[in-house]
């Protein structure tokens, strides 16, 4: 299941930043990889502070975030959505309240902000439950959704409405992202590599054919390699899977 998140570029303060903070923004980064999407607005406002931000940070904590950001924006289509946003629905032309509007508009399973910006979502009475610190993010509510859907679901005839409700959206948000994996063009070129073999193609066509479905392998390879780490880490810490080790 894909767990959606808006993140208000302020939480990279640099006035918040010691080891352990950077400690949370890199599992912040880790569970938007392994099976979360990051929302954006498609104007490029939230992302292109997130990078202001980032270069105001200290050599030690820049370095690493700059690059993970940079990975996870070049992926689009992965792990990022962006989403269109009028020109009157942002007025004010805070980011903090484009982030908070950004994450009501889309529904999004929460809004990452940092102390400052939640004391002020407090002040103005916008707080609830769904905003979450990124100092507190493997803490939070939010962590324990991504677990749940890591984990076996329980039956449903045990499950609140909202979990039902909330398991069924997100069944969806995977359905969608198993299809544009079924959808690369690893599959099409699969099916011309066996049209070419059926009827005996000249050793020119097959090899031309087969280059361009080992790229389109490391591509999905590449695409995949991120759960393929968290499967082989769950298989590690669990004794139930000590059979496959």
């Amino acid at each position: 299941m894909l767990v959606s998140a808006v993140f208000d570029p302020s939480a990279l303060n640099e006035t918040y930043f010691n080891p352990v903070y950077g400690i949370d923004a890199e599992v912040f980064l880790n569970n938007i990889e392994k099976n979360g999407l990051l929302i954006v607005d498609a104007e490029g406002n939230l992302q292109n502070a997130i990078f202001e931000k980032i270069e105001s940070l200290p050599t030690k904590y820049r370095q690493q975030l700059q690059i993970r950001f940079e990975e996870l924006f070049k992926n689009k289509r992965e792990r990022v959505i962006e989403c269109c946003i009028l020109p009157n629905d942002a007025a004010s032309g805070n980011l903090l309240d484009l982030a908070y509007y950004l994450r009501t508009v889309s529904e999004a399973d929460a809004l990452i902000v940092g102390s400052e910006s939640l004391k002020t979502l407090k002040s103005d009475q916008r707080y609830d439950e769904d905003i979450v610190l990124l100092s507190g993010h493997k803490d939070s509510d939010l962590k324990k959704i991504y677990r749940r859907y890591y984990n076996r679901l329980e039956s449903i005839d045990i499950l609140s409405q909202s979990e039902i409700e909330d398991t069924i959206i997100h069944s969806a948000q995977f359905n969608n992202w198993l299809s544009s994996i079924v959808n690369e063009d690893i599959f099409v070129s699969r099916e011309k590599l066996i049209t070419l073999l059926a009827r005996d193609a000249s050793h020119e066509e097959l090899e031309e054919e087969f280059r361009e479905f080992f790229e389109d392998y490391c591509d999905l390879a590449f695409e995949l390699e991120a759960y393929e780490e968290s499967i082989l880490g769950i298989i590690k810490r669990n004794e139930a899977f000590v059979h496959l080790r």
